[in-house]
């Protein structure tokens, strides 16, 4: 069986497939909002450097993922930010 990277998890998206170590692809990363990207890269470093906080991580995952989706759909509606 051939190993075949993640698909990219925002609902709706161009299915990407994901490389080693990323939450979502390239296009849907760039969404997020800065700040969350920040949050996230932190709660990435605290959880490899020290094993610590991966609940804090599959949060933070999550809210990413929705604010891609929540854009996503807001650009479907047309509507403008």
């Amino acid at each position: 069986m051939t190993y075949r990277p993640p698909l990219c998890p925002v609902f709706g998206g161009h299915q990407a497939r994901l490389g080693t170590g990323m939450l979502l692809c390239r296009r849907h990363w760039l969404m997020v909002p800065k700040p969350l990207r920040d949050q996230v890269w932190a709660a990435w470093a605290r959880f490899r450097e020290a094993g610590e906080g991966l609940r804090e991580l599959r949060d933070l995952r999550v809210e990413a993922i929705r604010s891609v989706e929540a854009e996503c759909e807001s650009r479907v509606r047309g509507d403008r930010r």
